[in-house]
């Protein structure tokens, strides 16, 4: 198995304690002298033992992982069911994010490493790595554009995929930048690493350019 990714310096076994942040579906069921009520809906674990939720979109669809006894796999939620959204030929794969058109980003573990990934119309496409060791991917928006981090052997690289390929975004000024949001106007929001000190500033991408928050 692979290392995660470095900056949330956990150890690949302990995935799942780093993504978890659910394992639910919130969903209204009535209104009440201007008060909501909710209710809570389980998931389920497909065959497998735990699951975590970690993406909605407008259409209620869920996605996240799902443990089972030969590794973790990715898992799409719609309309009361669970898919498994298969792997990339290793042993593991995480949803992360989904756009209202229902495609899916994350990351899969390949041979000795991990790359992100985009679920579409029922595919899962390798979004590959410029050329450096891992990648992944944490944010979509509505028209596909995919945002992440690609390791490379100088620091972490944020990246946008879209229909013309994949490009890192740089630094600002530092070894390490992370993107983890994307809205549908691209603008890109994530942090990154300066030559201060080596801090690490929050920024937003547009434009072309790096704007430090």
């Amino acid at each position: 198995m692979v290392p995660f990714p470095h900056h949330i310096k956990m150890r690949t076994r302990n995935w799942h304690h780093v993504l978890a942040l659910g394992i639910i579906v919130i969903a209204p069921i009535s209104i009440t002298r201007g008060a909501q009520t909710y209710q809570l809906t389980d998931l389920g674990a497909l065959p497998g033992t735990n699951s975590y939720a970690l993406g909605i979109n407008n259409q209620g669809q869920v996605v996240g992982y799902f443990q089972t006894f030969g590794g973790t796999h990715a898992f799409l939620y719609s309309s009361g069911t669970t898919t498994d959204l298969g792997l990339l030929g290793g042993g593991s794969a995480y949803a992360l994010s989904i756009n209202d058109p229902g495609q899916i980003v994350g990351f899969a573990e390949v041979t000795n490493s991990a790359h992100a990934f985009l679920f579409s119309n029922g595919a899962m496409t390798d979004l590959g790595t410029l050329g450096g060791s891992a990648s992944f991917a944490f944010g979509i928006n509505s028209a596909g554009e995919v945002v992440g981090y690609i390791d490379t052997a100088n620091g972490a690289r944020a990246f946008l995929y879209n229909t013309s390929g994949l490009y890192q975004l740089g630094t600002l000024g530092g070894t390490n930048s992370f993107a983890y949001g994307i809205n549908s106007f691209t603008q890109i929001t994530g942090t990154s690493s300066t030559d201060n000190d080596g801090r690490t500033q929050a920024f937003l991408w547009q434009n072309g350019a790096l704007l430090n928050l």
